[in-house]
């Protein structure tokens, strides 16, 4: 079966299942693998040793479970015999006979959300960022699990949009009609700094939005982000000694750096694969340029 037939038996399986959802402000389930399933394990062993010398696995449910069967299961794989720092966790679920791969990452652990309403399947939790899955792939959020709530901008950051919006559309200003301004206080070096976010039907239409990038008052970079939403990465820092921002976009979560603007990395959603197979992690999205004519 073709890696996007695997997908496909996948949301036809969503497709048959309940719609027992699980209520908002359940806690997250870790899957630890201090006890193994030894049926999971089995069953995960014979895809993927003798690659890994570490296999361990427990069962799991990434949808609304299914009695007498061992429909999703956790992997736990290494290359030592013991699994100390070279761990992954690899995700697998069970469709039309065969076990696909839907996500692995690097650690010893995750942790399962609810059931998401509309897509039937929970979201993974690992390293402070959560992946749900889009329908066809699990998909990253942003970096950080329980993130601060925006507050209305005050006077100087919405002096800063409405400067910024006058000098960006200079004939288009009869189509902006009272944009929603809000604002996050964030620290990328002192503290001090602020997202100002921007959305307007007219700038924003149905894509990216703007996201300010406010030091010390003034506005270091401008960025484009759906949502729009940006958050903090996790911990490292541009050449200026800026912590990287992270941004949604169509494709990816792009890692930016706030002196420059520049992607420094891309964070993809992840192909649904034979489990078993070598999983190969994209460095980025791939390309929209069309083909030249000879």
């Amino acid at each position: 079966m073709k890696v996007w037939e695997i997908a496909g038996a996948i949301v036809a399986s969503l497709a048959l299942s309940s719609a027992a959802w699980a209520q908002a402000g359940v806690p997250l389930e870790k899957v630890t693998f201090d006890k193994e399933n030894q049926e999971a394990s089995n069953i995960a062993r014979k895809m993927y040793q003798p690659e890994f010398g570490y296999v361990s696995a427990q069962r799991i449910w990434l949808r609304d479970p299914a009695p007498n069967a061992i429909d999703q299961i956790a992997v736990k794989i290494g290359q030592g015999v013991s699994c100390k720092d070279d761990c992954h966790v690899a995700v697998l679920y069970h469709t039309n006979g065969e076990w696909a791969e839907v996500w692995r990452g690097a650690g010893k652990t995750i942790e399962l959300g609810q059931v998401h309403e509309i897509t039937g399947l929970k979201s993974i939790f690992s390293d402070n960022r959560e992946w749900t899955w889009g329908g066809a792939k699990y998909e990253p959020n942003i970096y950080g699990v329980n993130r601060p709530d925006r507050r209305p901008a005050n006077e100087a950051e919405m002096r800063l949009a409405t400067d910024w919006i006058k000098e960006t559309y200079p004939d288009d200003l009869h189509n902006i009609d009272a944009p929603d301004i809000t604002a996050l206080d964030v620290n990328l070096m002192n503290g001090d700094e602020k997202f100002v976010y921007i959305n307007d039907l007219y700038i924003c239409g149905n894509d990216v939005c703007p996201i300010l990038v406010v030091d010390n008052g003034t506005v270091l970079r401008q960025l484009w982000s759906i949502g729009p939403d940006a958050g903090v990465a996790d911990g490292r820092t541009d050449q200026n000694g800026y912590r990287l921002i992270e941004i949604q976009t169509a494709q990816d979560v792009s890692v930016v750096s706030p002196s420059t603007g520049e992607v420094v990395e891309h964070i993809l959603a992840q192909d649904v694969i034979p489990a078993g197979s070598k999983r190969v992690i994209a460095k980025e999205p791939p390309s929209t340029k069309l083909p030249e004519l000879p």
